[in-house]
Formats: C-alpha cells, structure tokens, sequence
C-alpha cells in the first residue's frame, strides 16, 4: 500500500456536541511531470517510482476499512492527476461523504475534468515557477467554467526567497 497518514479528530460542534473522523492524506503516486528541486519525492537524484502504486481498486479496499469515520481525505503526491483512477477514487470517497481535497499542479487537467464537479470535491491548486504559466492560467479558467469548488496557491521555492 501507498504512503498514507491518518489521525482521528474530534471536533467540536455547536450545542456542546462531538463528533469524530478520521482525516488523512495519501500519496496516490510518487510520479510527477515537473521535477522541482525543492520537492522532496526529487531529491537526492530520484526521479521515478519510489514504491509500487496502488490501483483504484486497491485504494477503494484501503477506504472501506474506515466504514464510518472517515470525514477528510487529502489526494496527493507527485501529481495525483498522472494517477488513471483518480476520479474513480475521488467518486468513491465523495459518494460516502467523506471531504476530498485534490492537491494538483493542475497540468494534467483531462483527468480532473472527469470529476463531476458536484461532488463534495476540493481541489487545490499551485503554480510552480518555471513552468509553462499560460497553460496553467488556461487550465484554471477551464476549471472555473466547469464550476468546480478550487483554491489556488504560488509555490515560490527556495532559490527564489533568497
């Protein structure tokens, strides 16, 4: 199985009432289309897979695990869009009630297109200076057309704050 982290929360709701869920980010893959130096699945001259990915189906067994708790799931990676069974797996999560946020460079934006928007699906997204800036300010408008719910951030790596 992937590199996954969890952490029960309970969070307080209004009226003096509690409830539980599990939140956790998983890494769907270690593969990415940019290679920035600053991120840590390229350091120290990796550049390929560094442990076997696992398939939707794999991820979908994974989940049931949780039948009840599992509140947020963060996709991530590399690049979770390179990953084929990434709608399947956002669907899956979505349809149960469970939060999804997609982290993505959003360079692949064909396979986030294959989400249905209406789901309970975030995505974040970020700019990675030194990248192709017009295809991702394209591929950010395409998203706001197809009216999914997004948050965009600028990466600014370590050479740049120097």
């Amino acid at each position: 199985m992937g590199k996954i982290l969890g952490k029960l929360l309970v969070i307080p709701k209004r009226g003096g009432r509690f409830t539980m869920g599990i939140e956790m980010c998983c890494v769907l893959t270690t593969r990415c289309m940019l290679k920035c130096d600053y991120c840590p699945m390229f350091q120290h001259g990796r550049q390929s897979v560094i442990y076997d990915e696992c398939t939707a189906d794999e991820w979908i067994r994974f989940f049931e695990a949780f039948p009840h708790w599992l509140s947020y799931v963060a996709l991530s990676g590399g690049e979770p869009t390179v990953h084929d069974g990434l709608p399947e797996i956002a669907h899956y999560l979505s349809n149960r009630g469970t939060h999804v946020r997609i982290y993505t460079n959003l360079l692949k934006i064909e396979t986030l297109l294959r989400i249905d928007p209406r789901k309970k699906i975030d995505i974040l997204t970020t700019y990675h200076h030194g990248d192709d800036y017009d295809r991702w300010v394209r591929n950010v408008k395409e998203l706001k057309l197809a009216r999914f719910k997004f948050t965009v951030h600028e990466i600014e790596s370590p050479q740049m704050v120097k």
